[in-house]
């Protein structure tokens, strides 16, 4: 499939017309189903990463939605490390779920500005024609 890009400087690096193609799966625990539907739109290249998993502990299960603002590495990285990260949270195993959120968030903020964390994202590799970088600033 060729794709026309427009590189003016008004419209910045978006598609000549937006593609279309969905991306879909879905699953089902016991009697609970989900569905997830994706589709690139303007962008270059799909940015958005999401989560859908059953059971990481009893009657427990991640689903979520990670916006890729600008390239996909960072939203991948958090899907793909989300519920690890809630399930060795202190706030969660003491069933406290919406401080685990909050910490388990700041936790992969904190985790992705550390040399791992930078590597841990450089596994997922831009998949455009320009080398992305992924900045991170200190306060």
């Amino acid at each position: 499939m060729g794709v026309a890009l427009t590189y003016l400087k008004k419209m910045g690096h978006y598609l000549a017309s937006p593609n279309k193609e969905k991306v879909s799966e879905e699953g089902q625990f016991k009697n609970m189903k989900y569905a997830a539907s994706s589709m690139q739109g303007w962008r270059v290249n799909m940015e958005d990463a999401h989560v859908a998993k059953f059971n990481i502990a009893p009657d427990t299960h991640v689903f979520g939605v990670f916006d890729g603002h600008g390239g996909h590495e960072v939203a991948k990285f958090v899907a793909n490390h989300i519920s690890d990260e809630i399930l060795k949270n202190a706030s969660f195993k003491n069933g406290d779920y919406s401080k685990c959120l909050t910490e388990v968030f700041l936790r992969l903020d904190e985790l992705l500005k550390t040399p791992e964390g930078k590597k841990r994202v450089e596994l997922y590799p831009s998949r455009s024609k320009w080398k992305r970088r992924i900045r991170f600033r200190r306060k």
